[in-house]
């Protein structure tokens, strides 16, 4: 899980930057808050494994943080013009 979880976190920061690319910058900001979400999921389920791309502290200010990053780029990309 560790090795699998650095590949797919940089793939779907690359699947943020073609929805970019092509839907433009408002939809690429709720692709990223979607991929906050995901992170924080995953770093709920996975409180011991440490997946290394997920993981930088505890579990909890791990997911906290994810969290209030992905709420706070939802509530910009909706609030400011684009």
């Amino acid at each position: 899980m560790r090795a699998g979880a650095v590949w797919i976190v940089a793939a779907a920061v690359g699947v943020v930057g073609v929805v970019a690319a092509v839907a433009g910058a408002e939809a690429a900001a709720f692709a990223m808050s979607g991929l906050l979400i995901l992170v924080a999921a995953a770093r709920w389920v996975w409180r011991r494994e440490r997946p290394e791309a997920l993981a930088v502290r505890s579990w909890p200010v791990d997911v906290a943080v994810s969290v209030v990053l992905a709420v706070a780029i939802a509530v910009l990309a909706t609030s400011l013009p684009l």
